[in-house]
């Protein structure tokens, strides 16, 4: 009789931990799925953060030598002009893949963008377009933020821990 009553508490202890661990497997796996998610978004609004950054310090170089006849060494001038074509191609690159990952609200601000500046390509007075550019990014950028720190869940006290 007590070994039957050894083995029922043996059998129902390993239910038990079994169905315990099957619980916390899932709940871990959903955890780790939903941070790693959290990273891809997160790195996706990075680079389009670091792409409008780059278009701005372009266009503020730009200006600098052109209208304000700041000095600044031919190379500097061009590796800025290069990293502005590559952010305008990351920019690009973002498009085809932000309707996955970003919210509605920063897609729809990244369109806008897109948009203003097919309108830029337009212009003959290449201040004028760079000055156009200048402004666009500048206002995406000011939208783009707290759409990325809503849909990242980003708040002031989160930065300040």
């Amino acid at each position: 009789m007590n070994d039957l009553s050894n083995f029922q508490t043996i059998l129902t202890s390993l239910v038990i931990a079994i169905l315990t661990s099957f619980i916390s497997v899932n709940i871990a796996l959903r955890k780790y799925k939903s941070e790693k998610w959290w990273d891809i978004k997160t790195t996706c609004y990075v680079t389009i953060i670091e792409a409008l950054n780059n278009m701005i310090m372009y266009c503020d170089l730009w200006m600098d030598v052109e209208l304000d006849d700041k000095l600044v060494c031919k190379k500097t001038l061009e590796n800025y002009h290069s990293e502005f074509n590559c952010s305008k191609l990351l920019l690009d690159k973002q498009m085809n893949i932000g309707n996955l990952l970003l919210s509605d609200e920063a897609y729809n601000v990244l369109l806008n963008l897109t948009y203003s500046l097919s309108k830029s390509e337009n212009m003959t007075d290449i201040t004028q377009s760079i000055a156009f550019i200048r402004c666009e990014v500048e206002e995406c950028l000011h939208l783009l933020i707290p759409c990325a720190k809503k849909d990242l869940k980003i708040t002031n006290s989160f930065l300040d821990k």
